[in-house]
């Protein structure tokens, strides 16, 4: 798995980190149900607001589509 966070996205290495690691952990659980696959997330603008369990809402949303 991959999450990439821009400068765009966040200014400092610290908000970049920290989008890093929520979206990290809201994947987890997914990812231990679907073993042996790729995902490549990209943060886009306006997702250093977004508490985590806004994140976690939507990847699920969009994690759903995949199953």
């Amino acid at each position: 798995m991959a999450v990439i966070v821009s400068k765009k996205v966040a200014k400092k290495s610290v908000g970049r980190h920290i989008l890093k690691r929520r979206v990290r952990a809201a994947v987890r659980p997914w990812f231990a149900a679907h073993s042996g696959t790729s995902l490549l997330i990209y943060l886009r603008p306006g997702s250093e607001s977004l508490t985590f369990a806004d994140i976690s809402n939507e990847i699920n949303t969009l994690l759903g589509r995949l199953s």
